[in-house]
C-alpha cells in the first residue's frame, strides 16, 4: 500500500517494538485487517494537511499487539457505537463490512481489537492476540 500512500502524500511509518515477538496467526487473514484499517484511516486522513499513519506493534501484558494509529478526523461517539454493524457505512461508496469482517477475523484468532478515537484528532484500531 506504500506507492498509493506516497501518492496521496500519507506519510507512513513503521515501528517494531518487539522483532523476535511471534503470535500463530493466519497472515493473510490479519492481512487483510490491516489493508482494511490502512484504508479506512487513509479515509480519515485525506483533509488533514500532514497525514500521517503509523503501524506499530510490540507486545503488552505478555499478549501481542498490532496497532494502525492515525491523525485524522476521529470517529464521532454515535457513529463508534455503530461503525462494527454489518452493512453499516459513512462513505458514499462504503459496503459496511470492513470493520465487521475485520472484527470477526480477529476473534477467531481468539483476539481482541480495541479502538480509541478523539474526534478531530484521529483514531487507533489495535489487535490484541
Amino acid at each position: 500500500m506504500l506507492p498509493s500512500l506516497e501518492q496521496k502524500g500519507i506519510k507512513l511509518e513503521v515501528r517494531c517494538a518487539h522483532p523476535d515477538v511471534m503470535a500463530q496467526i493466519d497472515r493473510n487473514l490479519i492481512e487483510q485487517v490491516v489493508i482494511n484499517f490502512i484504508t479506512n484511516a487513509t479515509n480519515a486522513v485525506k483533509d488533514k494537511p500532514e497525514p500521517h499513519i503509523i503501524l506499530f506493534s510490540g507486545i503488552t501484558e505478555e499478549h501481542p499487539y498490532l496497532t494502525v494509529a492515525d491523525n485524522g478526523c476521529g470517529i464521532s461517539p454515535g457513529i463508534h457505537e455503530k461503525m462494527f454493524i454489518p452493512f453499516f457505512s459513512t462513505k458514499k461508496n462504503g459496503t459496511g463490512i470492513g470493520l465487521s469482517l475485520s472484527r470477526e477475523i480477529v476473534k477467531m484468532h481468539h483476539g481482541r481489537l480495541q479502538v480509541q478515537s478523539k474526534e478531530g484528532e484521529g483514531s487507533a484500531f489495535t489487535i490484541l492476540f
